[in-house]
């Protein structure tokens, strides 16, 4: 009555094939859709700041 085995066994099946897929296509090509489309945590590009550096001579240098 409340053996599961059948029901656990088609979940893991099904998350290798989504692992599977976004580890050939890249991450998030497919989601369960419990997950919801909207990401509002992403970093969205508009609101990088284009002066990130990443040069050690290009940092400001401040004494105290």
């Amino acid at each position: 009555l409340f053996d599961h085995s059948d029901t656990k066994e088609k979940s893991e099946k099904m998350m290798k094939a989504l692992d599977a897929t976004n580890a050939r296509w890249g991450k998030g090509t497919m989601f369960l859709a419990a997950e919801g489309i909207a990401k509002p945590w992403q970093v969205r590009a508009e609101f990088r700041t284009p002066g990130y550096t990443s040069q050690w001579d290009e940092i400001p240098r401040v004494k105290a």
